[in-house]
This record gives structure tokens, sequence and C-alpha cells, in this order.
């Protein structure tokens, strides 16, 4: 796993739908900008826990827990980058002391 810092640029819709065996499921995709001032980079992330975004909002400051999933599919590859965890970012000018 990884982690990554950023602020939300943007949040998708939510888009659900059922699994062959039946179940329902839903995600979302969310856009960050690294903080990184020199090269800042924009990610997309698949979220599948949506009560994760419920306390975020564009412009946020965000630490993104994920991972990264490929896969072959006719002789190309996709890629997947899953968020696994969302929290607020806090860096060192946060802390009281």
């Amino acid at each position: 796993m990884y982690k990554v810092k950023g602020k939300i640029t943007q949040i998708g819709e939510v888009v659900s739908g059922l699994t062959k065996a039946g179940k329902e499921w839903n995600k979302s995709e969310f856009v960050i900008e690294t903080l990184d001032p020199k090269y800042p980079k924009l990610i997309c992330f698949t979220l599948m826990k949506q009560d994760q975004l419920q306390n975020h909002k564009v412009g946020g400051e965000v630490e993104v827990e994920f991972s990264v999933d490929s896969r072959e599919f006719n002789g190309k590859w996709y890629h997947n980058i899953n968020a696994i965890g969302l929290s607020k970012a806090h860096d060192k000018s946060d802390l009281p002391f």
C-alpha cells in the first residue's frame, strides 16, 4: 500500500450496480492534486466506501492510502488506483507543540 497527500480537485458521482451474484455495489471517483510545489500531479482514485467521502469537499487537503491494481484484457493493460483509506491531511504545523 502507498500513501499520498493532496488537495481534492474533483469528486465524481456515485455509480452503483449489481454483481453477477446479485450483490449491490457502489463506487465513486475523486481526484487530488499532489502538494509537490515544483511538479504537482493529478491522481484519480476509485473509492468503494462512500462514507469516507462524506466529510470531505473540493479544496480540502487529504491523505489517501491506496493500492494499485493492473489487469490484462484482450492484449491491453488497464490500471486502477483504489483508495483504501481517506483522512484529512495533517502536517507538523497542525500540532500544538
